[in-house]
């Protein structure tokens, strides 16, 4: 291997850079850490603490609880007093980091501690590009996945994107029926079955431990009866003549988004429509490259783009742009297809027969 000539200066601009993303990486567990163990719900009064305070209120050992704090003011977490000693987590970030809000970001750590359980078969799948099933996926990434996404649905599915879509919300409070085409855990097939306590809901997921699961969260929520679940492929959902067909966030992780969004327009009623709901992209590398898309990117090649493959799909992975997915779209003979609305995490597109 030839080395070429190095500017030393340019080098250490580098290793910085890369010494601040090191500091995340290692800050990660951390945030899942203080997430688990209750720390970050024993700050979210926005009170200054102490350390020996936060140890008290979450049963942790102080002088852990310390070097955790100082570890998290460091990352701009958290923000600590000089003068008083005293710690504390600003409202704005309590939003991002304890349960309860929408712009709650902990599931995604829940993602990274799955994603890392599961290298093993992301490093086969970037030797040989035979992919890695969903199934092999850590249970954590399965869970953290529900939990990073549910926020997003509870605050925006009922509120702004089937608004943004138009018909066929009328016709949904007064009945009708929803299919969930790859509904995980079922997060947003209870929403809409608590949002319209007159439809009929059906999701469908080929993983048979996220069908169990939502299952008992539909049983939970007291929507069992009208909010039922079938472990199923996508490409072979069953019935027809739904009002509303939903694909959130999986059409681009599907072994075959053709088939899958051809089965979706024949299940659709001649006047429902399908809503498309993807990671948000542009649709050029370059209009990628910047924090959401790095995010992104890596949690595609970790997860989607290898999910894809394992069934000998595409691979068009979660930064596949509106235009790429249009298109899957129309080669599945939708007459009309548009972007509804935009969010800081995703795209919505509606696709009708």
């Amino acid at each position: 291997m030839t080395h070429q000539p190095v500017d030393a200066a340019e080098a250490e601009r580098f290793m910085r850079h890369v010494a601040s993303d090191l500091g995340a990486a290692m800050s990660a567990p951390l945030t899942w850490i203080g997430d688990k163990l209750g720390l970050w719900r024993a700050m979210a009064d926005g009170e200054p603490v102490s350390a020996a305070a936060l140890a008290t209120r979450a049963g942790t050992n102080e002088r852990m609880t310390r070097e955790w704090l100082c570890a998290q003011a460091a990352g701009g977490y958290v923000c600590h007093d000089p003068e008083t000693g005293m710690f504390d987590l600003p409202p704005a970030h309590a939003a991002v980091l304890v349960d309860g809000a929408p712009t709650n970001l902990q599931g995604a750590f829940d993602c990274i501690t799955g994603a890392f359980r599961s290298l093993d078969g992301a490093m086969d799948a970037m030797r040989d590009g035979k992919g890695l099933g969903w199934s092999d996926l850590h249970d954590d990434f399965h869970r953290g996945l529900e939990r990073f996404l549910a926020p997003s649905y509870e605050a925006l599915l009922v509120n702004t994107w089937l608004p943004a879509l138009g018909a066929p919300v009328e016709k949904l409070a007064y009945g009708g029926t929803i299919a969930d085409i790859g509904c995980g855990r079922g997060a947003a097939a209870v929403i809409l079955a608590k949002a319209f306590p007159l439809a009929c809901v059906r999701g469908f997921d080929l993983h048979g431990p996220s069908v169990a699961a939502a299952r008992a969260l539909a049983i939970e929520h007291d929507v069992g009866t009208r909010c039922t679940f079938d472990t199923v492929s996508a490409r072979d959902v069953p019935g027809g003549g739904y009002d509303l067909v939903c694909l959130l966030d999986c059409l681009h992780d599907m072994a075959d988004p053709f088939a899958v969004a051809r089965r979706a327009r024949e299940v659709v009623a001649q006047n429902g429509v399908v809503m498309v709901v993807e990671p948000i992209a542009g649709d050029t590398i370059d209009d990628n490259l910047h924090p959401v898309g790095r995010l992104l990117y890596s949690a595609s090649t970790l997860a989607c783009t290898p999910c894809s493959l394992d069934g000998g799909g595409p691979g068009l992975g979660a930064q596949a742009g509106p235009s790429t997915m249009t298109d899957v779209l129309r080669s599945a003979g939708f007459g009309t297809v548009r972007v509804a609305t935009t969010t800081a995490f995703n795209y919505v597109l509606d696709a009708r027969p």
